[in-house]
């Protein structure tokens, strides 16, 4: 069977109805420049249509068909109404032209004009269609040549313009508006022309009609299809995506009239030849939001604001959605009762009046039973809705599935609810009362099904599936579970997902709705080809419940045909999900600001500084109990620690590394999450405590990743196999590439690679000579304006060219120098005596270090004794860069008995333990 699997990275740039904006990136805001049409012989032939007439060139453009289309309010994709309009589409040589595209400017030849009032309308996204008239407006005002945001034309659509050329106020016969070149799309991509279009949007002087006219063509500048981009490639293109609109838009402005397929001075032409003239069916009004209204006496409907054409009646009591008025006020115009926004009015005073929405009327037969058990139903499938509890009373619209509405009460058989009208339907709307289709408060319950509980959602499946819950992948996290669904062979699951919802629309699409899950927006796709049909659900919807940052939540399931009984199971699943909300914060009796990697005043502890009002005082936390783990790293910025534990047995890669899950863990919440299952040597934390870097182990190599707070994952580098540091200014990761780990083509040494290009930087040869270590002692230390680096490199025991007794490697970023300075010659500038002739002299951590300066404890150890000095007083040495040797040393004065904690304000203050208190001492 051929299956297709929807999981991460399935993009559609499909143009449908509702502005949106990209994944990422923004708008481009070059400067641009009017462009002077030439002049050009063509032959033109004149259309006439419905008081429309403008003059093109059919050698250029090709053959026209023209359709009238009806408003409508019934809401299509995206809930967007279809306003009265004509189409005229274009079909140069070797294109099929395709009347059923009207209303989406997807790459074909067309002009549009249409009726502006009817953005007054009922769907929910007439106020974003009023509010872009109302901008487009102010904008013609001002006629700006340079644009800082989306040009605002109708129709919406469910892209964004990724930058605006060549760009153009025209006068047209009686009106006026912009032109400019573009390109649509819900990802940030590289321009070509399979992308560029020409777009003009106008009105008409009198306000009644819009124009946009739309012709895809080629430009010289550009190639012809989007070039394919590696991971790097792309993400370094995302990061600049501004600039390269920028560098677009610069390039096609100095492009000249004949360096299009489609001269420009053609299509302006074209559109300037429009005039729009007003027909019988054009009326002056003022547009309203939608009101609900009640009739007050019997009266007409009228055909028009001022005429004696009746189209039927109504009588008193009857509700109406009244949406503008005649400029006199006389009359109103109401949705007509098929349900159009066409021309339809009341006489105003037969309204109720004032304006004053009606309270909801409800079917008074002979008594309607309160429901207390039921508070709301979810929709499973589509409902029709009508005015009365009934089919034989007028059916005025349809609950979508996954909808969620209140119920008021059921008339006497029980078998109708009336429920809260919804999108301005009515005043009165009922629905059958049927478990298939409507699913109230405890509908499940004792119906068979499982209940099924996770930390982050509830969900109800058949009692005969045989769910199982797998370990999260392909893109998901937090939770994973096959569905076990009989008779189906595989490709089925319900899940998170780290991609965005707007980022997983696939490209197979047959049929789309709106689809509530748990309460919020999602869509119900229905996709398929040859040999497959997928069913898929999905949402962003969990940002204020306790599975927030997951990206989206789903349900996928992928059969050889399509299967209706399924589908309607698949509604019902689907409709039953709910996101359980966060947990209250527990309780912390601290949070630190400062953290103390290398001080443990007792065992299993994590220690750091809280700053007061009087200072700083130092603190600790017991490790977490539950948390069985060889290393960690704490971040201040949100109270929360990367652990990684090794698994013991077999090891992992060319050096059979111990690996093992790496889990996060919020300490103020007391929650543990684990966000890579297996195989992880490493962590470490970005400065703000969202990102980080860590070392996948595999069986060929170690991959050193960087992983974003909302679930990004990308490879930095390979044959990683132990220590990483992220910079200060989280610009670099810094690691090692050790000898002797299996890794036979690597070069060992000190690296940075830049998070942003991918750039590797070797800074000096020397590594840790194969003794990768776990504690911070043994990674790379940046100094803390991110220019230069220290790494304790352990004896060298042959392992190295020229073999060398321990001591530091110190080496700028830019590769301006690199060093190695050995212990003894940093402990050569402390001569007082040792207390006993068998111990020798030692630097205790941390080793506080800024461009040029370190600030360390000297003491004494004693041999085979292990760790660091008992104690040690602290000391302050300035390096000479340009010969890597010490230029001055000497103990800070004045000091006994203290251990020195962390910086205070970095090169010119340190923190120290004096006692129970914590100080700050400048130094000298």
């Amino acid at each position: 069977m051929k299956t297709k699997l929807l999981h991460l990275t399935i993009l559609l740039i499909c143009l449908y109805l509702v502005a949106c904006v990209p994944a990422s990136g923004g708008q481009a805001s070059g400067a641009v420049t009017a462009v002077s049409p030439t002049q050009t012989t063509i032959s033109t032939q004149t259309i006439e249509h419905a008081g429309i007439t403008f003059t093109y060139d059919p050698d250029l453009l090709g053959d026209i068909t023209i359709q009238d289309v009806p408003a409508t309010a019934n809401e299509g994709l995206f809930e967007q109404l279809t306003p009265a309009h004509t189409w005229f589409g274009f079909a140069p040589e070797g294109v099929q032209s395709d009347a059923s595209n009207q209303w989406v400017l997807d790459h074909e030849a067309q002009v549009l004009v249409f009726n502006l009032h009817d953005f007054g309308s009922f769907a929910p996204s007439d106020a974003r269609g009023r509010e872009w008239i109302g901008k487009f407006q102010q904008m013609m005002a001002e006629r700006p040549l340079t644009f800082y945001e989306e040009v605002p034309i109708l129709p919406l659509l469910n892209a964004m313009q990724m930058f605006q050329a060549q760009v153009q106020w025209l006068d047209f016969e009686n009106g006026f508006g912009v032109r400019f070149l573009t390109a649509y799309t819900q990802d940030t991509v590289p321009v070509s022309n399979e992308r560029l279009v020409y777009v003009f949007y106008g009105m008409t002087d009198d306000g009644l009609h819009g124009i946009t006219a739309v012709f895809p063509l080629a430009a010289a500048a550009l190639p012809d299809t989007a070039p394919a981009m590696t991971e790097a490639e792309y993400t370094a293109f995302n990061q600049n995506y501004a600039a390269e609109m920028t560098a677009v838009t610069d390039q096609l402005n100095a492009l000249a009239n004949d360096d299009f397929s489609l001269p420009l001075s053609q299509l302006d032409a074209l559109v300037q030849s429009i005039y729009i003239a007003a027909t019988e069916t054009d009326f002056p009004m003022t547009v309203l939001e939608p009101q609900q209204q009640q009739i007050m006496m019997d009266t007409d409907i009228f055909t028009s604001p001022t005429g004696d054409e009746v189209l039927t009646s109504l009588e008193a009591g009857e509700a109406v959605v009244v949406n503008a008025t005649s400029q006199d006020g006389q009359r109103s115009r109401i949705l007509c009762p098929d349900g159009t926004t066409g021309n339809c009015w009341l006489d105003t005073e037969a309204i109720e009046a004032n304006g004053i929405q009606a309270d909801p009327v409800f079917y008074t037969g002979s008594g309607m039973p309160e429901i207390d058990a039921v508070v709301e139903i979810t929709v499973i499938s589509g409902n029709n809705i009508y005015e009365g509890p009934g089919e034989t009373y007028r059916l005025i619209g349809e609950l979508k599935a996954g909808e969620v509405v209140s119920i008021f009460g059921a008339d006497e058989t029980e078998q109708w609810w009336a429920i809260e009208c919804p999108r301005n339907l009515g005043l009165a709307c009922w629905v059958v009362n049927d478990p298939t289709v409507n699913e109230p408060t405890g509908f499940f319950m004792g119906d068979g099904w499982q209940d099924i509980t996770s930390e982050w959602v509830t969900f109800r499946v058949p009692g005969d599936w045989q769910l199982t819950a797998v370990t999260p992948g392909m893109g998901s996290v937090l939770a994973d579970w096959y569905l076990g669904i009989p008779g189906v062979e595989n490709d089925q699951s319900i899940a998170f997902f780290v991609p965005p919802f707007d980022q997983l629309m696939p490209d197979d699409v047959i049929s789309e709705q709106p689809f509530a899950i748990g309460g919020q927006p999602g869509t119900k796709w229905v996709r398929g080809d040859e040999g497959y049909t997928s069913y898929d659900y999905y949402t962003a919807g969990t940002a204020d419940t306790q599975a927030a940052g997951a990206g989206s939540f789903g349900l996928h399931v992928t059969v050889a045909e399509a299967d209706p009984e399924l589908e309607s199971m698949l509604d019902m699943v689907a409709a039953s999900i709910q996101f359980l909300p966060p947990p209250e914060a527990a309780e912390t009796s601290l949070r630190f600001d400062h953290y103390l990697p290398f001080f443990q005043p007792t065992y299993n502890t994590l220690a750091g500084l809280v700053r007061y009002d009087a200072g700083w005082q130092l603190s600790s936390v017991l490790y977490p109990p539950d948390l069985d783990s060889i290393d960690s790293d704490y971040a201040p910025a949100t109270d929360q620690m990367l652990s990684w534990n090794y698994t013991g047995g077999e090891g992992v890669g060319p050096g059979n590394l111990s690996t093992g899950a790496l889990t996060l863990t919020d300490l103020t919440r007391h929650t543990n999450e684990v966000v890579v299952p297996e195989n992880v040597v490493s962590a470490g934390w970005a400065p703000n405590g969202l990102d980080f870097a860590y070392i996948l182990g595999t069986p060929t190599t170690y991959e050193l990743h960087w992983r974003t707070a909302n679930g990004d994952d990308k490879l930095l580098a390979v044959d990683v196999p132990h220590s990483l540091r992220v910079s200060p200014n989280g610009r670099f990761v810094a690691f090692t590439r050790e000898s002797h780990y299996g890794l036979l083509n690597a070069v060992p040494g000190l690296y940075v690679v830049d998070i942003e290009t991918g750039e590797e930087t070797q800074v000096s040869s020397l590594d840790r000579a194969g003794y990768g270590g776990s504690g911070l002692a043994w990674k790379p230390q940046w100094s803390m304006d991110s220019s230069q680096l220290l790494l304790y490199a352990t004896a060298d025991d042959d392992r190295a060219p020229v073999p060398h007794e321990q001591g530091y490697v110190w080496a700028a970023v830019d590769g301006s120098f690199s060093h190695f300075i050995p212990d003894s010659v940093l402990l050569a500038q402390f001569d007082d005596p040792l207390s006993s002739p068998s111990n020798y002299r030692c630097l205790d951590v941390p080793l506080l270090f800024v461009a040029d300066l370190l600030v360390g404890g000297v003491g004494e150890c004693q041999p085979m004794a292990g760790g660091g000095p008992e104690s040690s007083q602290p000391a302050i040495i300035a390096l000479d860069n340009q010969t890597g040797t010490v230029k001055s040393a000497q103990f800070l004065p004045d000091l006994a008995s203290v251990k020195l904690l962390a910086w205070d304000v970095p090169g010119e203050s340190v923190l120290l333990l004096q006692g129970e208190d914590v100080i700050s001492y400048p130094l000298p």
